[in-house]
């Protein structure tokens, strides 16, 4: 689990943050990707199109994202971002934050997600689209994000490239990352 892939990802975000919609699109033999949407509700949505080409020589870009916004017309009544909470069910399934986490901005941490089944029982993860997961994390009033995958102990070898902008300087630090069982 946790293949790179190549294709292209749809991500949709209302203004308000109150509605999310993702979609793995495949593309055509002809080059083209058509999907269909289904906006819920009037307002102003967020569309980022995440574009993972097929790697054809060393130097080709890895992915890239493209970005615009998209109004559906009606009266827009924006909903108020929710307060936090550590528990959430989703068709019968709870999905519960273990532990408290502290979460401070620009510092690592670790969440630990515990996923029952409408039985209460464990639930047993398949991969989808190369995942056990897919976070998806949003900013409120910006809309900006990130995207990754959630893998399995034991997955291999992965290189991470850190590009930051420090002190004037444009620096990229690469690691190798080896995820252990």
């Amino acid at each position: 689990c946790c293949d790179p892939h190549a294709g292209v990802d749809l991500i949709i975000v209302r203004s308000d943050d109150s509605h999310v919609q993702y979609d793995d699109s495949s593309i055509s033999t002809n080059g083209k990707i058509t999907q269909p949407i289904t906006f819920p509700t009037p307002g102003r949505y967020r569309v980022v199109v995440g574009a993972y080409p097929r790697q054809t020589a060393p130097n080709a870009p890895i992915n890239f994202q493209l970005f615009t916004w998209v109004s559906v017309r009606g009266r827009y009544h924006p909903r108020p971002l929710p307060r936090a909470s550590a528990t959430e069910v989703v068709d019968g399934y709870r999905f519960q934050i273990q532990g408290r986490p502290r979460l401070k901005a620009i510092q690592a941490n670790f969440l630990t997600i515990k996923v029952l089944n409408p039985a209460g029982h464990k639930a047993v993860f398949g991969s989808w689209h190369g995942a056990l997961a897919h976070a998806i994390f949003i900013h409120d009033r910006s809309l900006d994000y990130i995207h990754t995958h959630v893998c399995s102990p034991g997955t291999g070898t992965w290189r991470m490239f850190l590009l930051t902008y420090i002190d004037g300087h444009h620096l990229i630090a690469p690691f190798v990352l080896r995820a252990s069982s």
